[in-house]
């Protein structure tokens, strides 16, 4: 299969398995991308979280291990699940999406 959907392990950023909202998935892909630079689908199907990734011949190996890292670094920190409003002073996308330690 060209594509895969792999459970998140719980903790941290990432919500206890039936515990997880489509808030909590888009937060957690907008998450990886301003913070992390890795860009992937993260899904909610019955209230856990996945990450779909794909083998394609533009990702190499690197990009997945980035992927790995970024995520186990989410898993392993204290972090707020709360985004801040946008402001008319945000002037980068990720301005509004970034995580903010408790």
């Amino acid at each position: 299969a060209a594509m895969v959907l792999v459970q998140l392990p719980a903790g941290g950023v990432i919500p206890v398995e039936g515990a997880a909202t489509a808030a909590d998935a888009k937060y957690i892909q907008d998450t990886l991308h301003c913070e992390h630079q890795t860009e992937v689908p993260i899904k909610t199907i019955q209230d856990t979280l996945y990450v779909r990734i794909s083998a394609h011949i533009y990702n190499s190996m690197q990009d997945y291990v980035n992927l790995a890292e970024a995520i186990e670094n989410m898993c392993s920190k204290e972090w707020v699940l709360e985004l801040p409003a946008p402001t008319s002073e945000d002037t980068t996308e990720c301005a509004a999406t970034s995580a903010r330690r408790q």
